[in-house]
């Protein structure tokens, strides 16, 4: 599959209000990650099933009921893309496998996305989802009334609020529910898990789940913050369990790591959600 378009600043200034921060302009290009509101399929309602993605599409949904989770990835920045210049995005299934967890069968699939423009690669990112079976009826619902936790934003942290146990933080962000239907409206992403709470529980999460690309993007600003070069380098990232709304996340750096390109998501409770590694390029 194959899309293209000349990429307009609009998509990125609305990222950067919804992240509370300043992109710092765009002359020198996109902030590493923030691809990932460029070039997104639009599907028409009735190419959507009960749970909000598509009956078809890349990658094809297993035969059946199934739940599917962002699981991970990795992308290799070759070099910031740039505004006003047409882009082409080409995305194809490179893996499938088929495994048995805990809960059941499982169906991994990779699908890898390519980003060119002025006929070189600038972008190439590996994106791991998994299927699995689901064993009742996700309910057919309207999303439910929730408290909003505080106004979305990405902060330092205090100097004077105490460190996390499991991390140092570097950012903060608030999680609730108009930051999840905002982050789903800006990458096209109708999976009603991020924004209908009783689907959400119908399929065993405890709330609105923190969408998985949301999470890498805060990892890579918590990057960009301390100054860490990702362009030249592969960033690979892992979603260790579902963080649900409302909550803040915390992202920062591990013990021990100073320097080392490690970067981890802690959830409100200090449960490790993520985490994410910058490895040059050879």
């Amino acid at each position: 599959m194959t899309r293209h378009a000349v990429l307009e600043e609009g998509p990125a200034v609305a990222l950067g209000a919804l992240l509370g921060v300043e992109p710092g302009g765009f002359g020198k290009g996109l902030p590493p990650m923030w691809h990932a509101v460029y070039l997104l399929e639009r599907w028409r309602r009735d190419e959507l099933g009960v749970d909000g993605h598509p009956l078809h599409g890349m990658p094809e949904p297993p035969l059946g009921a199934h739940s599917r989770m962002f699981a991970g990835g990795r992308t290799r920045n070759l070099r910031p893309l740039a505004l006003g210049v047409e882009t082409t995005k080409m995305s194809q299934v490179v893996r499938t496998a088929q495994k048995v967890g805990s809960s059941g069968p499982l169906t991994f699939v990779t699908v890898r996305h390519d980003f060119e423009q002025n006929g070189e690669l600038a972008v190439s990112e590996e994106h791991d989802i998994v299927y699995r079976p689901l064993t009742s009826k996700p309910v057919d619902s309207k999303p439910g009334d929730s408290t909003p936790a505080a106004s979305p934003q990405l902060t330092r942290p205090a100097p004077s609020a105490p460190p996390d146990e499991s991390i140092t933080p570097e950012l903060h962000f608030a999680a609730d529910p108009v930051a999840l239907f905002l982050f789903s409206m800006y990458t096209s992403n109708s999976h009603r898990i991020h924004y209908d709470e009783a689907f959400a529980l119908s399929e065993g999460h405890a709330g609105l789940v923190i969408h998985g690309p949301l999470q890498i993007l805060l990892m890579a600003e918590a990057l960009r913050a301390r100054g860490t070069d990702v362009f030249g380098a592969e960033f690979s990232y892992r979603l260790l369990k579902p963080a649900t709304a409302s909550q803040t996340l915390t992202i920062g750096e591990p013990p021990g790591e100073h320097g080392s390109g490690c970067v981890r998501v802690v959830d409100a409770l200090g449960t490790l959600v993520a985490r994410g590694d910058v490895t040059p390029l050879n």
